[in-house]
Parts: C-alpha cells; structure tokens; sequence
C-alpha cells in the first residue's frame, strides 16, 4: 500500500525496505519503543563481565536483534494482519525521511555494484567480497573486507561485523572511482 501512495519503482522499494531493516535504524525503533529498558540481560557476577555491564541495553545489534525476536514472536502469536498494522505504525513516519535522504553512504554495496555492471566490460564483472576477522575481541570483533572485480582490488574497510566491513570498502571504493574521475 505505501508504494501505491507514493508511486516508488522496485528500486526504489529495495532502497527503503534496506534503509528500514537496517540494524542501525532497527536499533532506533527498539529504543523508541523501549525494548532496552525492558531486556532481561545478563549481569556476569563473577567476572565482571555480561551484557549488562557492557552496555547492552544501547548495543545496536541487540536492540535490533530484540526487536525483529518481537515482531516474530508477535507474528508466530498473532496473525499477520496484526503484525502488519504493528510494524506499518513503527515505519511509515520515518519512511519519507529516509528516502528524502541525498546521502552518498546509503546502499553503497548497490551503487558500487551498478557501476561494475555499468562499466567493466569483462564477464566477471560482480563485484566480490572477502571479508575476514582482523583483530578486536570475541564479542566486539573487526573485519577487514576488500572488494575485487574481475580479481582487481577496488577498495578496503573495516567494520564491526562483516556486513559493515562490506560497506566500508564499497564506500572505499567509490571514493577512489569518484577521486580518478570515473563517476
């Protein structure tokens, strides 16, 4: 129904379902609706650690990790109808603003990939990831990702998770084509 009122090609859906999910934006959402606060986590008594102390109740990927066990459980408990009137009441006021966003980081794992197709002319032209565990801790690790086309390295980054580090060396990247004048 919202791409109805609003008249949005598929990539632009894609854009903001991507926009919507993201961890980030889901981590809004939970603090908005103060999942935080309510999160039963774990003090780790003995040695200090748990979730808890290390500040859990404002960790992104919990929260957003919380919020989407909610809407399941809601959905398993529910009907989805229900879960689609829920979760249209957390979306729906944020969605204009994201979409109005002129913000050259937003999908850049997509825009990145459109140049390649766009402009490499050999057959491996989809631009491939490797991402690897380059140092941090077990529970806040980093990520080193490079991203080659056609096995010619196009950019790096790092990231507290994979997906991070993924979008990191698009950005990376794009910066470098946008530097030499490619884009």
């Amino acid at each position: 129904r919202y791409k109805e009122e609003h008249d949005f090609k598929p990539k632009e859906l894609t854009r903001l379902r991507s926009l919507l999910v993201d961890e980030k934006q889901l981590a809004k959402f939970a603090v908005q609706l103060g999942i935080g606060e309510k999160m039963r986590l774990g003090k780790g008594a003995e040695l200090g650690k748990g979730a808890e102390k290390d500040g859990g109740r404002e960790n992104p990927a919990l929260l957003s990790d919380t919020l989407e066990a909610i809407i399941g459980a809601y959905f398993l408990d529910s009907t989805l109808m229900k879960v689609r009137s829920f979760v249209k009441k957390i979306f729906e006021p944020v969605a204009d603003d994201l979409m109005s966003l002129d913000n050259d980081l937003v999908d850049t794992k997509a825009k990145f990939q459109q140049w390649a197709l766009e402009k490499i002319e050999k057959i491996e032209k989809i631009p491939k990831y490797e991402s690897n565990k380059c140092g941090g801790s077990d529970d806040k690790p980093i990520f080193l990702s490079e991203v080659f086309v056609a096995d010619i390295k196009y950019g790096q980054g790092e990231g507290g998770s994979k997906k991070d580090a993924e979008k990191r060396a698009a950005e990376n990247a794009l910066a470098k084509l946008k530097q030499e004048g490619l884009i």
